[in-house]
C-alpha cells in the first residue's frame, strides 16, 4: 500500500472522507431504495478498501471486506454482513460509468482540500513533480478507469 493509501485508512480521517463519500455515491445509486440490502457507500468501502489492498478480482475484494468487517462495521453499525462478489459486480454494472467517474473526481477534490492540500503560488513548481506523482494515479474498477 502506498502512502495515499495509508493516509486515507487512517482511522481519524476517514469518518470525515466516508461522510464525504457517501453524499457523492448516494447520489448515483440506482438501485430500488426498499431492495437496498447493502449501502452505495458500504460498497464503495469495500472496493476502495481491496483496491488499496491490491485484490484484482470481485471475489477477492469481497473476501478481503469479510475479513475486515468490524473495521467496516466500526463506520456503518447495521452492517450484518460484507457485500458478496456478486452485489459488488452488479452494483458496478449498474452504476453509469461517467456519473461515477465525476462523483469519485468531486469526492476525490474534497477529500483532498480535507486533508489540507492546497498548492501556493510559489510552491507550484517545486510540488509539480509530487502532484502528478501522488494524484495523477488512475484507480480501475470493472474496467472503469477513475483517475
Amino acid at each position: 500500500m502506498d502512502k495515499i493509501a495509508k493516509d486515507f485508512l487512517l482511522r481519524e480521517k476517514l469518518e470525515r472522507h466516508l461522510e464525504s463519500m457517501s453524499n457523492v455515491v448516494n447520489g448515483i445509486d440506482p438501485r430500488q431504495a426498499s431492495k437496498v440490502i447493502h449501502p452505495a457507500p458500504v460498497i464503495m468501502m469495500s472496493a476502495l478498501m481491496g483496491v488499496f489492498a491490491n485484490c484484482q478480482t470481485w471475489n477477492e475484494i469481497a473476501d478481503f471486506a469479510e475479513v475486515r468487517l468490524d473495521f467496516l462495521r466500526s463506520f456503518f453499525p447495521i452492517l450484518e454482513e460484507s457485500p458478496s462478489h456478486d452485489t459488488i459486480r452488479r452494483f458496478f454494472c449498474l452504476v453509469s460509468s461517467s456519473l461515477l467517474e465525476n462523483s469519485y473526481r468531486k469526492w476525490a477534490l474534497s477529500m483532498r482540500e480535507n486533508m489540507g492540500i492546497h498548492l501556493e503560488q510559489d510552491d507550484a513548481q517545486e510540488a509539480d513533480e509530487q502532484q502528478k506523482e501522488d494524484f495523477g494515479r488512475q484507480i480501475a474498477i470493472d474496467g472503469k478507469t477513475i483517475s
